[in-house]
């Protein structure tokens, strides 16, 4: 269970490290009509929640071969 869990977290959060502006148009381009790039702040926690994800990603993943 901890492998698949881990493999979608490690996977999310490269999505979310290389390809920002990607989860910028599914979650937040919607909700306004003017939005048309997102700030380098929005760019840059999005990176650093990816880089967290895939960081438990990995630790799901170790978790599986340690227990």
């Amino acid at each position: 269970m901890y492998l698949l869990m881990g493999i979608f977290m490690l996977v999310g959060g490269a999505v979310a490290v290389f390809f920002p502006d990607m989860i910028f148009e599914l979650k937040e381009s919607w909700k306004s009509y003017s939005a048309a790039d997102p700030s380098d702040l929005y760019l840059l926690f999005t990176r650093i929640g990816g880089v967290i994800f895939m960081l438990a990603g990995v630790a799901g993943i170790v978790l599986q071969f340690t227990l």
